[in-house]
């Protein structure tokens, strides 16, 4: 199955497993989207990956937040 141009949200995106998984989705065509608490790391990991990958600053443990 294809991910190209595929919605991709990952959890936990600004570091490790989270951002590795953005880049390999990105490199494969998909639209990432990366959530996590920090936006200065979010934003440094958008600028650090080539692909169509969006921020979104949150804390999902925050019912509210959601």
């Amino acid at each position: 199955m294809s991910i190209r141009s595929k919605i991709i949200a990952i959890t936990g995106g600004s570091q490790g497993l989270g951002k590795a998984m953005a880049r390999a989705l990105c490199s494969e065509g998909a639209r990432v989207a990366i959530i996590g608490r920090d936006a200065k790391k979010l934003l440094q990991v958008s600028r650090d990956i080539t692909g169509d990958i969006s921020t979104f600053p949150c804390d999902i443990g925050d019912p509210k937040a959601v």
